[in-house]
């Protein structure tokens, strides 16, 4: 599954990116790093709500560091201080109200 994730979404551009990482995700729905590389394909796309989704579901699996400041990118880029702001409380419960994910 890792295999066919990287090479799927590596190769293919936007939406086909996008489609290949929800198949991933249909297979194994805590995997971490699909949600990542989703989010990654939304934020090249300036969908910044559905990066910001992707990457909160990242976190509520593995909160990594790196995951965070993933998250942190896309709220800067949304023009969001505030929920840049909350990322340092690591709780993604805090957000919510504000996604559903």
């Amino acid at each position: 599954i890792i295999l066919l994730t990287t090479v799927l979404g590596n190769s293919a551009k936007g939406a086909d990116a996008i489609e290949a990482y929800f198949r991933a995700l249909e297979i194994k729905p805590t995997y971490t790093r699909a949600r990542a590389n989703l989010g990654i394909a939304y934020l090249s796309l300036k969908d910044y709500v559905e990066a910001a989704k992707s990457f909160l579901g990242a976190v509520s699996i593995n909160p990594a560091k790196h995951l965070w400041d993933n998250l942190r990118t896309v709220f800067s880029m949304m023009s969001r201080p505030d929920l840049v702001e909350l990322c340092d409380m690591q709780n993604v419960d805090v957000f919510r109200n504000e996604f559903a994910f």
